[in-house]
């Protein structure tokens, strides 16, 4: 986060964006206005994509990996894991795809 903005990571909460995904053409607007602004403030250092796999909950299916295999690996318990800090922005869609396929919920945004 960049010095002097004013702004905590804390108030970035990006879970109201799932409800615009529909299809209707305005919804899909205001959907594409906001992943664009999102894009924009994380080149920026505002916010930043962040996945997390529930070791717990994961069923080592794969799904993940085969959607974005940049982003998730296989651990030593042969269970899907994180393979990066932080998403590179332009890998954003595939993770959040793949956050989204995992038939178990495993995966969280954070």
């Amino acid at each position: 986060m960049k010095e002097g903005c004013g702004a905590e990571k804390e108030f970035i909460n990006l879970d109201w964006l799932g409800r615009y995904k529909m299809k209707d053409s305005e919804n899909y607007i205001i959907y594409a206005l906001c992943v664009k602004l999102i894009m924009l403030l994380q080149k920026r250092g505002y916010c930043v994509m962040r996945v997390e796999v529930n070791q717990d909950l994961c069923i080592s299916c794969g799904t993940c990996i085969d959607l974005c295999p940049e982003v998730f690996k296989w651990n030593d318990d042969d269970k899907a894991s994180s393979a990066v800090d932080e998403v590179p922005v332009d890998l954003e869609e595939q993770a959040r795809e793949a956050v989204e396929s995992c038939p178990t919920e495993a995966i969280t945004d954070i």
